[in-house]
Formats: C-alpha cells, sequence, structure tokens
C-alpha cells in the first residue's frame, strides 16, 4: 500500500485539479487540497523505512541506471513504453483530456526517475500504472464531470 506507485494517485490528482490560470489569479486551492495527499503518503513510507530494520529488508535493490541504457532488453522496454504512451496521447481527443495527460505525467516525473535509478527498463510492469491511467484520462470526460 506504501510503495513508489502510490504517489501516482497524487500526480493524478493534481493534474486533474491543478489549473495555471488559477494560480496567476492568486488562488492557491488546489495547493491546501494537495497537501494533505503528500503527507498521507510521506507518513507511512517514512515511518516503514524507519521502523523497518535494514538487515532484513531492502528497500533497494541497486542502481540499474548504467543498465537502462546499455542493455537492448532495457531499451526495447523504453521504447515499447514511449510508443504505448504516445499512442495513448494520441487517443485524447479533447484539449482538456490531453492537457490532464501532460499534467500527470509532468507530476509523474518522481516515479519516472525512480524507475531509471532503481527499475529496469524491461520490467514493464513498472510502465502499466502509467499507461492504465493515461488509457482512463484519454476517454474520461472532464466537461461533464464538473457540470455534475
Amino acid at each position: 500500500m506504501v510503495r513508489e506507485t502510490a504517489c501516482l494517485n497524487i500526480a493524478f490528482f493534481a493534474a486533474v485539479f491543478f489549473n495555471i490560470e488559477e494560480l496567476k489569479k492568486g488562488n492557491y486551492q488546489v495547493i491546501w487540497k494537495i497537501i494533505p495527499l503528500v503527507i498521507a503518503f510521506l507518513i507511512p513510507y517514512l515511518g516503514l523505512r524507519a521502523l523497518l530494520v535494514q538487515d532484513e529488508t531492502t528497500f533497494v535493490e541497486g542502481f540499474y541506471i548504467n543498465r537502462n541504457f546499455s542493455s537492448p532488453f532495457n531499451l526495447a522496454g523504453l521504447l515499447f513504453a514511449l510508443i504505448v504512451i504516445y499512442f495513448i496521447y494520441g487517443l485524447c481527443t479533447e484539449e482538456e483530456n490531453r492537457s490532464v495527460f501532460g499534467k500527470y505525467f509532468f507530476f509523474s516525473i518522481p516515479y519516472l526517475l525512480m524507475i531509471t535509478l532503481v527499475g529496469l527498463f524491461w520490467e514493464v510492469r513498472l510502465f502499466l500504472p502509467l499507461i492504465l491511467t493515461g488509457i482512463i484520462t484519454a476517454y474520461h470526460q472532464f466537461k461533464k464531470t464538473s457540470e455534475i
């Protein structure tokens, strides 16, 4: 429940509700809505890291950044993820969907950096949360939801 993929919930929430125009007007309400989500993620995550004995458990198996960009298998996994994400971006027909999709990937940068540093690109399962959320974002009708 407290894995790095859980931070993608925060990224999706921020992508849906974050509006640059509102921030320019001085309306910081969305930031106050995101802070409890960040705290709800950080407290258990950091608490577990502090409580669990490092001798018995490992949080990082190793750093694989050099393997990610030198192995043909990892490069193939990265290419697959890029093609699928580009395809999903193409499925976004409405401007609102493209905007939310772009903001979601912007707020997912910490997760993408984590994949690059400690994950292996050939493990496509690491990209599945981004792919599935991207499909949902591509087909969701945000304007109809905001009218309800």
